[in-house]
């Protein structure tokens, strides 16, 4: 009896240093890792940014160092290269900034943990410069030019205008250009996409190949303005004169019309007469109608 209770009492003593060496073993390693995590060679220390054009690093850095700057459990730096927030970093600066369209985040270890951000915005092709466009009538006045200026839109003051993408997104103020460096639209923003212009979402891919077409028969198209009635009316020179402020003739469209077949009863109308004789006078081009071209010269009548 004496003998199992000796027994007994060594293996807890056994079991009582196995725990001991474990919490001190574990204590050991926790420790160990403390220190580990605060090895600047460990973590990331620098940053560098490719292929933007229009954000500046400095904002794009901060962002980043913003995010760097916690810890996981209060212990573990975000910093340290092996639980390094990649794909958080990749969703903020994207939510933040919305010039970017594209962005990539990896680290080499072998440049002492250095964090590569590989970007790519958002290309400008056109502006959008308010929801709404004044126009004085120039059927009424004769050879005086309209005067073509934006309204201030609720949410952007005036004279301020904003770079579009290739698909119409609206993503950051442009600069003001003296003269047509970028076709301009006018007009309200969608209600779901606030974003983005209210045009049929097949629009944008159908507009670049209009405005060459039209070019090639001599109309250079440099505005539009959507309306809310659903038409569009879209502004272009038809002149020697250089000066496209002085010229105000214009196409009127349904915003869900077909460009192409635009384009073809266009290239139809204007070598025929009377368009062709008095082009450089044309106040309007009306193809809301089904195959059938409406117009209206300065000083003569339909």
């Amino acid at each position: 009896m004496l003998e199992l209770n000796r027994l007994k009492k060594k293996k807890q003593k056994i079991l009582k240093k196995k725990i001991l060496f474990f919490i001190f073993l574990f204590l050991l390693v926790l420790i160990a890792f403390f220190f580990i995590f605060k090895i600047p060679k460990l973590n990331i220390q620098n940053i560098e940014i490719s292929g933007n054009k229009i954000i500046e690093n400095q904002n794009i850095k901060d962002v980043i160092n913003k995010k760097l700057s916690g810890k996981y459990f209060k212990f573990i730096p975000k910093s340290f290269f092996l639980f390094y927030p990649k794909k958080e970093i990749k969703n903020i600066l994207m939510d933040q900034f919305e010039e970017l369209e594209k962005v990539s985040v990896s680290l080499d270890i072998k440049k002492e943990n250095l964090l590569k951000i590989d970007i790519s915005e958002k290309e400008a092709k056109y502006i959008w410069c308010g929801s709404d466009l004044i126009i004085e009538n120039l059927e009424n006045e004769g050879n005086e030019s309209p005067s073509l200026a934006p309204q201030a839109p609720s949410l952007t003051p005036q004279d301020k205008c904003f770079f579009m993408n290739q698909n119409g997104y609206i993503f950051t103020t442009a600069p003001v250009f003296s003269d047509n460096v970028y076709f301009k639209f006018y007009g309200f923003l969608n209600e779901k996409e606030k974003n983005k212009l209210n045009l049929p979402e097949n629009f944008f891919i159908e507009f670049p190949n209009f405005r060459k077409n039209l070019e090639q028969i001599g109309i250079n198209i440099y505005s539009m303005f959507i309306k809310n009635d659903g038409d569009l009316e879209i502004y272009f020179s038809n002149s020697k004169n250089t000066n496209i402020l002085e010229q105000k003739s214009k196409i009127i469209l349904k915003k869900d019309a077909d460009l192409k077949k635009i384009f073809k009863n266009l290239k139809t109308a204007i070598p025929a007469e009377p368009i062709k004789s008095n082009f450089e006078n044309i106040i309007y081009l009306d193809l809301r109608l089904n195959n059938k071209i409406y117009y209206k010269f300065k000083r003569e009548g339909k």
